[in-house]
């Protein structure tokens, strides 16, 4: 299971209609919840009728703010977690960072991989209206170089194969999330033949 705690209701195009449930406030929250179930019992201490068995994991957006979020990860590894999702990076850089950042925590870092496809959705994620998610400029100037979106979208499919080729031995695990493209399907497919190609740092 992965616990997140998600978009603010306001993000969405529901935020007339829509509102947060506090019932459980957070993705540590969660996490502890999905602890106690593991060991038979339910947060108010009724016991279940036998302990469920859920491997639970968290989302981690180091792209933000670094510090942060990893402080913020460190207390979902004390309420639970036993493995972290980054949201999508770009760079080898960022890699770098979130080992360094994270080399401590004793638990498998899966690395986040959504190929940039077009101009438009650089601009949409540029927007910040998906949190956690950064498009460096180094990346953005050079997908955006080309004017024919074809070309774009190649120039996009071509950092992202470059970025798990250079990272595959150094990772834990990806993940890759489909582009909103008519080709993402084919495209994310083709990710994931090329990732397992590769012999990541925990692989048998």
């Amino acid at each position: 299971l992965i616990a997140v705690t998600g978009d603010p209701p306001h993000v969405g195009p529901f935020d007339r209609w829509a509102s947060r449930v506090n019932d459980i406030k957070s993705s540590v929250e969660l996490l502890r919840l999905l602890s106690l179930m593991r060991s038979g019992e339910l947060l108010n201490g009724q016991p279940l009728p036998e302990p469920v068995d859920f491997c639970a994991g968290c989302g981690y957006a180091p792209t933000t703010n670094l510090t942060a979020q990893t402080q913020w990860l460190k207390r979902k590894v004390q309420a639970g977690a036993e493995f972290a999702f980054t949201q999508p990076i770009y760079m080898q850089e960022d890699f770098e960072r979130i080992q360094k950042a994270t080399m401590d925590l004793g638990i498998p870092i899966f690395v986040g991989i959504l190929p940039l496809t077009s101009a438009r959705q650089i601009s949409y994620l540029r927007s910040g209206k998906i949190p956690g998610i950064s498009v460096p400029e180094p990346v953005e100037e050079f997908i955006l170089k080309y004017d024919n979106p074809a070309d774009q979208a190649r120039a996009g499919l071509d950092l992202a194969e470059q970025l798990i080729a250079d990272l595959a031995e150094r990772v834990s695990g990806f993940y890759i999330v489909m582009p909103f493209h008519k080709n993402g399907f084919e495209w994310t497919a083709n990710l994931v033949k090329l990732a397992t190609t590769f012999k990541t740092k925990n692989a048998n």
